[in-house]
């Protein structure tokens, strides 16, 4: 018999630019960059760092496959403890462009994340642009570039989602003459940045997905919306941040980091940036159901999603029916990938380790 079990929770979806000057790139340095680091062998045998999606990514192996040995692929050969120096190698490329010689130069002083990888490198990447002939393979693949720059803005549903955040905050200045780019790689996976390349530019450096690589357009409507997340929490930044630095002392003396953020990465208010994001009624929960037995663990779970449910009016809480095969379980608060995040009654993230034990 199964089990069905109603749940009262109090849930804030989390979903964080005003600028409107929108430009989608795939550009030439910013691509050898995620090529040179699909080919280390950190990116070939990591399962998130670099996206693999072929024939785009078999291609790049075989035509690279002369240059397998070069040392600069040793030099940057990165680990998931070097995330640092992995993803500001990754983002510092689109500060560079290349010379009327083919050689990489810096247009920009911006630097990601502190180790300056590409500066330190340079001398060995315009060596292995030159060995590799990495400029006829560019221009080999500007068919697929351009496709992908033409579909993004419709596939992440880019103007609508500008839309949604201009009615929560309908009066955030924008930046004069400033402009907002969505930075784009096929190979890129597991990365999210939002970041200010100078006072007039701010970049984000999502992934994309493998319907879009792929050309799948209009295949899986939900899973497009579920992929817009990925770039709508960069997005928002250009909303949330302002209001936030406006009120950063009020902040600092009601928000508790403790509670919130696990050694993330960002500090103080730049931790309170990540989750205070626009929200709404989602029409869709998340959960997994945990198998116990005799209090103790089993080995069978599984993922559940919640179809409309039942809001209160103000949008502070939620009901919803849980029906279960097994006779005693934990109720799971926290999916990985999904767009959907649930708070406690003490406005606390509930992150992996939060759940519910349930007995028939």
């Amino acid at each position: 018999m199964k089990k069905i079990t109603l749940l009262l929770l109090l849930i804030l979806s989390i979903k964080s630019f005003s600028q409107k000057n929108i430009k989608i790139e795939l550009s030439k340095s910013y691509e050898l960059g995620n090529i040179i680091l699909a080919l280390t062998k950190y990116g070939k045998t990591d399962p998130n760092a670099v996206q693999k999606v072929p024939p785009y990514y078999n291609e790049i192996l075989t035509y690279f496959e002369p240059v397998k040995n070069h040392p600069l692929l040793d030099s940057v050969n990165y680990s998931g403890q070097d995330w640092e120096k992995f993803l500001g190698f990754r983002t510092d490329m689109y500060a560079f462009s290349f010379d009327q010689n083919g050689k990489l130069k810096r247009d920009y002083p911006f630097n990601s994340f502190g180790p300056e990888e590409v500066d330190k490198n340079l001398e060995l990447i315009n060596d292995f642009v030159k060995k590799s002939n990495y400029i006829k393979f560019y221009n080999e693949h500007k068919n697929l570039y351009s496709e992908l720059v033409s579909n993004y803005r419709e596939y992440y549903f880019i103007d609508k989602s500008f839309s949604f955040l201009d009615k929560f905050a309908p009066n955030q200045k924008t930046k004069r003459n400033g402009d907002y780019v969505i930075a784009i790689s096929p190979l890129v996976g597991s990365q999210n940045c939002h970041r200010d390349i100078d006072s007039l530019t701010t970049v984000d450096f999502p992934n994309i997905s493998k319907d879009l690589i792929l050309g799948k357009m209009n295949e899986n409507v939900s899973g497009r919306i579920t992929d817009n997340h990925s770039i709508f929490t960069e997005m928002d930044h250009g909303y949330v941040n302002p209001i936030s630095d406006k009120y950063a002392e009020l902040i600092a003396q009601n928000f508790d980091i403790k509670k919130w953020d696990n050694e993330s990465g960002y500090p103080g208010i730049n931790s309170f940036n990540e989750y205070m994001t626009p929200m709404q009624k989602s029409k869709v929960i998340d959960i997994v159901l945990i198998q116990f037995e005799n209090g103790s663990q089993g080995h069978n779970q599984k993922n559940l999603r919640i179809n409309d449910p039942i809001w209160s009016e103000d949008g502070k809480s939620v009901k919803f029916k849980i029906i279960s095969e097994f006779e005693e379980y934990a109720v799971g608060f926290y999916v990985w990938d999904s767009s959907n995040g649930l708070y406690s009654t003490n406005n606390i993230l509930l992150n992996s380790q939060s759940y519910i034990l349930l007995k028939k």
